[in-house]
């Protein structure tokens, strides 16, 4: 196995540190001055060692890490026993006995304990040194060893499932109707036990039992015969316990798996008691008399005529489980059904007559020769699909066939688990801008997308075909998104396939999308029932991305579940392999990617490769360039990943280089994608490999928080400070940024200032992540154990929330992180209570502990001895109310995430000994009370997210924490909250020392709502709480004055203000001069009754976009004098909500409106006074410039307007539909008088989506026939709204139409859920 080098590098890097520092040359300077030449050494040897062949360093490795630890051991020894020494007071009188305890129970007071671990330290290094020195002077005859990403095949049967199509089925009409016989009648029964009867169909293996009983399950007769079907799949797992969830999983909607069988065996009865069922086990391999008595105990309560139907492969399994007198044996297909069925196979069925003929003459000998088997006929007429007729006569049908047979074997017996393995997985979101090339390839597939096809009876498959790096996703990508896809079909759905084809997972993920619910764990029937529903009559778009089975079985069981969606629904599917989709797509619904143009190659370049996307002016670079991008050969993904090295090259000399000495190595991986990549991997320094392989851990298609990603990072040790003045997050920032250069991440999201927060991985970095990392990162799938106890970072692919998971650990022993990527989202309750925790406190090595959302009641107080502690995350565990003192022995800890611990009542004392702490997150802990004192003490602090001061009485105890404890940390960045503020004495609020947190860039206050103090204590308290000029979002809530502070129109970095409940407030303060302001936010203000004391001249809220006013009840003009408000407009203005302001009759004119309009229960005047403006700003210059609109040249009024909302309304009369041409989405809810509203809707001539809503005087939908773009409709609480059977159409011809509460078309909303009328 190899050595992880730039982890090596990066922790020598680490312990030259530490062994540098003063603290421990205090204690120990021979020792420190030691290893420092040791560890100087080791360090030149290794970076060598990377430009070298490969060979092996483990014993190295183990040596440096074990060297790590014991010097991480005495730095917080060291620490801990300063910060003592610091607080302890002077005692003369303390005893002999308690002198002699303290000096042999820490190392901080027993110099022979900290000279031990130095000196076995400096052993282990000088060692590693010794060996790496002799191995570098090996020559070692070896290539450089190349990244090779091998995609394994799952090795495992796919389980079976209950819904097939009769079309598919060929020769089985008498079995069908015998077994159905033995179903539904009376049969000779030779047990007493004569309910539930079972019924055994035996036959080999690829006979077609499962699919016999398939097509005998959904017969509509065996529907309305029982009450209740289920389908469990069994294969070698006779487990009653897996049968019974399997059972109840197909009936139940919820989770049962974590009841106790005692639970389950009730429910069960429950379930079944008085009502017929028909239970199919399918694929039972094999069980023992008394498995199958206790199962079939648990059935005998369901009413006369159940019946359990069994598929086997086994006589045994047969005569054990039947009470009919006979099992059904099935037989192999006749020469005539299997000549049709391998007919059926080879062929599309647009084929040509003159192929189909040609097949004639052979076909008959190739059938023949499978001997009935109905699996290897249709295996072997898959594999004639592939070849042209000329090919048909040399097919060695007879080596097809022991392949076929060889093949479905190997899974059956393959059952190992094994640690889930990178599968690629990717997202449907792209930017369109990056994209280039691509335009006439999108057309293409659009034009197939939207057309009506003559194949409108089937579901149309159109494949993407094209070698790795071509842009295959990317273009699937840009299809995904284009709004006329959006608008077209009624779902869009997209999924990952890859190369494990895992049913249900595809399943899964197919809910996952359309729901964007958490299926949990539901059986193969759960997930083809809720397909079934969600798709029923809609037309959707599928997207399976990466797809490499060639299993035509495999895809016709997936494709069958799709069958229920309404005409003109499309899959599309995208693979390297064109052997995936012959079998699925025709010819001309086959799309082939092909390479760019050099222009385009050349245009992608440049965006890629310089700064700002912009060409540069030296020739020769541009030259040099071209001469590149010619030998890329076309390739998205190669021109992409040497542009984004070519970033960080900027001399002529530099380029030149790069052309003549590391492109030809590019050149000479030929189509080996994977090891050009790698190329760009050895190009980066030490510290970014590490950063960049840890991000193998993440499942594929994962969005990953940027700052927590860093900060994972900081807990490793992977980010190295150039300069000791610099902030460890900035630097690790800047790794990102350079990586997200290089091509290594793609942005996925900006906030408000710019910076990047989400990103994601493109599938062929994660795989080259998982390649260069497999013997250092371990990913664990439900029942794989780890690979390798040499693994030190592990993620978990499912749900964690019981112990026996991390027993899956065992065998690793110096574990450094472990991370839960795929924690459920929403919070669960665990299934222990504290063994979670307690079982992986016994990894004592860990630097980064995930436990979020994990259900832990209680937090061992072993948590604490895990001293090389880092990174903590408790998030999500709603059942914790505090955590244990114990973790103020975590010195080294720098990240303690506690968000969303709803129950959390109070933090220990002992967290102010986390000197090192630099982010504590306890975001939505709603019931936290105080914070704790001596909070001043972490100086390091970069993030808090809430201080939350005691309320009332319980502020003055000694156990809180008061506002001045703020004033040291002036390290705090990004967000701060501050709770339950009250008019305190004394200057505790200036002392905060707000105005000094230069970092801060949003800040929420929020004072205690039961509090009773006079105005002017408010007052003073906001003026001594005035933040730093740097601040980018103000809120406050709850504020009790009727003046705002001074400083508050002086924030000119201000973007975001939000005021919400301030009883006393009557004005705000003047915020229309704030050049940056975009975002102003107001809600219940019960005293407010205008925006502003004075109209003053001067630019006017320039940088506005977004404008909620809501639950205002006196508010009734912008202004306070009444004339102006009609003269100024919103030159910016995107998105205006204004609710609950029945007062409102003037302020300024809102015409420029792009987003969104929503009014409820207010004035029409202004709605009415902007419709009728005949000018507005035409552009944002001009609109900066003038107050007014009388300068402007004219325009619509309201014309770029996509969303409205008029809610409890006065009607504003059909002639205002003629301002909003642009309107795709109207919502009208409680208006009166509504039917000349409506008639006006035909002006609005791009109209889709219309939602009318208790609305009583609606009576009829005669207007709708006027409206022909529309595509969704929805009637809610509209008690008088008729429908003649004459202008039903008008609805039924719409995609979607939800009606709801409507007692007099009650009839017509059943009507619309009949799939069959729909159609």
């Amino acid at each position: 196995m190899a050595a992880d080098i730039p982890s090596m590098i990066i922790v020598l890097k680490q312990m030259s540190e530490l062994v540098g520092s003063e603290a421990m040359k205090e204690r120990a300077l021979d020792d420190c001055l030691k290893l420092e030449s040791i560890i100087s050494d080791l360090i030149f040897v290794l970076q060598r060692v990377q430009q070298q062949p490969y060979m092996n360093l483990e014993r190295v490795e183990d040596a440096v890490y074990e060297a790590y630890d014991f010097l991480d051991d005495c730095l917080a020894v060291v620490s801990s026993g300063r910060r003592r020494r610091r607080v302890a007071s002077p005692n003369k009188n303390i005893n002999i006995a308690t002198k002699v305890g303290s000096f042999f129970s820490l190392a901080s007071s027993n110099p022979i304990v900290f000279r031990h671990n130095m000196g076995y330290a400096t052993k282990k290094l000088r060692k590693a040194l010794q060996r790496s020195v002799a191995l570098t002077n090996i020559r070692v005859h070896a290539d450089v060893i190349r990244a090779a990403y091998l995609f394994a095949e799952a090795g495992k049967q796919l389980p079976s499932y209950p819904h097939v199509k009769d079309e598919n089925i060929i020769g089985r009409d008498l079995d069908k109707g015998q077994i159905m016989k033995l179903v539904l009648e009376a049969a000779d029964i030779e047990s007493t036990e004569q309910n539930p009867r079972v019924v055994p169909v035996v036959g080999f293996k690829g006979i077609g039992k499962t699919t016999l009983a398939r097509l005998v399950y959904q017969e509509p007769v065996v529907r309305e015969c029982f009450d209740l079907r289920m389908w469990v799949c069994v294969e070698d797992r006779f487990d009653v316990r897996f049968i019974v969830l399997g059972l109840m999983g197909s009936v139940e909607r919820e989770r049962l798996d974590y009841l106790q069988m005692d639970q389950l065996q009730k429910e069960l009865r429950k379930t079944i008691n008085g009502k017929r069922f028909f239970v199919v086990l399918d694929d039972v391999r094999d069980i023992s008399r008394e498995s199958w008595l206790s199962l079939r105990n648990l059935l005998v309560g369901g009413a006369e005529g159940s019946t359990v139907l069994v598929t086997t492969r086994s006589e045994k399994v047969a005569n054990i489980a039947r009470t009919v007198a006979q099992s059904y044996h099935l037989g192999r297909l006749n020469n005539a059904d299997s000549r049709l069925l391998l007919k059926r196979a080879a062929f599309h069925t647009n084929d040509g007559e003159e192929e189909v003929q040609a097949f004639e003459e052979i076909g008959r000998q190739i059938a023949a020769k499978c001997e009935g088997v109905p699996l290897v006929i249709w295996c072997v007429g898959s594999s004639l699909r592939l070849k042209g007729v000329d090919e048909w006569q040399s097919f060695d049908a007879k080596e097809e066939i022991a392949r076929v047979r060889r093949k479905y074997d190997e899974e059956s017996d393959n059952k190992q688990t094994k640690v889930a393995s990178g599968m690629r997985e990717t997202h449907s979101f792209v930017p369109q801008e990056e994209i280039i090339g691509r335009d006439a390839d999108k057309e293409a597939i659009m034009e197939q997308l939207l057309a009506h096809s003559s194949e409108e009876n089937e579901l149309m498959v159109i494949a993407i075909v094209g070698a790795a790096g071509l842009g295959k996703t990317a273009l699937a990508q840009l299809i995904f998104n284009d709004s006329r896809v959006q608008d077209h079909f009624d779902l869009s759905i997209w999924v990952c396939v890859t190369e494990d084809f895992d049913l249900k997972k595809i399943m899964m993920n197919i809910i996952v999308s359309v729901t964007s619910k958490d299926p949990g764990y539901p059986e193969l029937e759960e997930l083809a029932r809720d397909i079934h529903q969600e798709i029923l009559g809609k037309r959707y778009l599928l997207i399976l991305d990466d797809a490499w089975n060639e299993d035509h079985e495999k895809w016709s069981r997936l494709l069958s579940f799709l069958s229920s969606g309404a005409n003109g629904s499309r899959v599309i599917v995208t693979t390297r392999n064109e052997n995936v989709v012959v079998n699925l797509a025709s010819e001309k619904h086959t799309h082939r990617l092909k390479s760019l143009d050099e222009a385009s190659s050349w245009s992608l370049f440049v965006k890629t490769a310089f700064e700002k996307g912009q060409q540069p002016t030296n020739s020769n670079i541009i030259k040099i360039g071209k001469d590149i991008v010619a030998n890329c050969g076309g390739m998205p993904l190669a021109i992409k990943t040497i542009g984004g090295r070519l970033y960080f090259k900027n001399s002529e000399t530099e380029w030149q280089s790069f052309y003549e000495k590391e492109l030809p190595k590019i050149l000479n991986t030929g189509a080996d994608m994977l090891a050009s990549l790698m190329l760009s991997y050895d190009d980066l320094p030490y510290f970014l490999k590490a950063c960049f392989f840890y991000c193998g851990l993440f499942p594929k298609d994962y969005e990953i928080d940027v700052q927590t990603l860093v900060n994972l990072w900081m807990s490793l040790g992977f980010i190295i400070k150039p300069n000791p003045d610099l902030n460890l997050e900035d630097v690790g920032y800047g790794y990102f940024v350079d990586l997200l250069r290089r091509s290594f991440f793609q942005e996925t999201m900006r906030d408000e200032q710019g910076r990047i927060t989400k990103c994601k991985m493109q599938n062929s970095m994660c795989d080259l992540a998982r390649s260069v990392a497999q013997n250092v990162c371990a990913t664990i799938g439900i029942k794989g154990g780890i690979n390798g106890a040499k693994s030190r970072h592990v993620s978990f692919d499912f749900h964690l929330d019981s112990s026996w998971h991390i027993r899956l650990l065992a065998q690793s022993k110096r574990i450094q992180s472990l991370i839960l990527p795929t924690q459920l989202r929403q919070e669960v309750e665990g299934r222990s209570s504290e063994s979670v925790c307690e079982e992986v406190t016994k990894f004592k090595y860990l630097r980064m502990l995930d436990l979020h959302n994990s259900g832990i009641k209680v937090v061992s107080d072993s948590i604490g001895d895990l001293k090389h502690l880092r990174y903590l995350d408790l998030s999500q565990n709603l059942n914790i109310k505090a955590l244990p003192n114990s973790i103020g022995k975590l010195h080294h800890l720098q990240t303690l995430k506690l968000n969303h611990c709803s129950n959390l009542q109070k933090l220990p004392g002992a967290i102010r000994k986390l000197v090192n702490l630099r982010n504590l997150e306890n975001e939505s802990c709603y019931c936290l009370t105080h914070m704790p004192q001596r909070l001043s003490q972490l100086s390091n602090l970069q993030t808090l997210s809430e201080f939350v001061l005691s309320k009332g009485i319980c502020s003055a105890s000694n156990q809180s924490a008061k506002l001045d404890e703020l004033a040291e940390l002036n390290e705090l960045r990004g967000k701060l909250k501050i709770k339950n503020l009250s008019c305190l004495g004394g200057d505790e609020t200036t002392r905060a020392r707000l105005k000094e947190k230069q970092y801060l860039l949003s800040l929420i206050l929020i004072w205690d709502i039961d509090a009773v103090n006079v105005e002017s204590d408010y007052e003073k308290l906001l003026e001594d709480l005035q933040p730093h000029p740097n601040l980018r979002e103000l809120s406050l809530s709850a504020y009790g004055g009727v003046r705002f502070s001074s400083w508050l129109p002086q924030h000119e970095n201000l973007v975001k203000f939000s005021l919400s409940r301030c009883r006393k407030c009557q004005c705000l303060p003047p915020l229309h001069r704030l050049p940056r302001l975009e975002v102003l936010l107001v809600d219940e203000l019960p005293e407010l009754e205008y925006i502003s004391d004075k109209n003053e001249s001067g630019a006017f809220f320039q940088s506005l976009k977004e404008l909620q006013l809501t639950n205002l009840p006196k508010l009734a003009r912008w202004w306070k004098r009444a004339a102006g408000d009609e003269k100024t407009t919103f030159s910016r203005l995107s998105k205006l909500i204004i609710k609950d302001c029945p007062s409102l009759i003037s302020m300024p004119l809102f015409p420029c409106l792009e987003e969104l309009l929503v009014l409820k229960n207010t004035r029409g005047e202004p709605f009415q006074e902007t419709i009728a403006a005949r000018r507005i700003p035409s552009t944002t210059s001009e609109a900066s410039s003038s107050t007014s609109s009388t300068t402007v040249p004219p325009s619509v009024p309201l014309s770029k307007l996509r969303t409205l909302c008029l809610i409890n309304m006065p009607n504003g009369g059909p002639k205002m539909w003629q301002s909003l041409s642009s309107l795709r989405s109207v919502t009208l809810d409680h208006l009166q008088d509504i039917k000349t509203l409506l008639e006006g809707l035909e002006q609005v001539t791009n109209l889709q989506e219309l939602h009318v809503w208790r609305c009583d005087s609606l009576e009829e939908i005669s207007w709708l026939s006027k409206i022909r773009s529309l595509r969704i409709l929805s009637l809610r609480l509209c008690p008088n709204l008729t429908i003649p059977r004459d202008r039903i159409s008008l609805i039924t011809s719409l995609q979607k139409v939800e009606i709801e509460e409507c007692p007099r078309i009650s009839h017509i909303e059943r009507m619309l859920e009949d799939r069959l009328y729909r159609q």
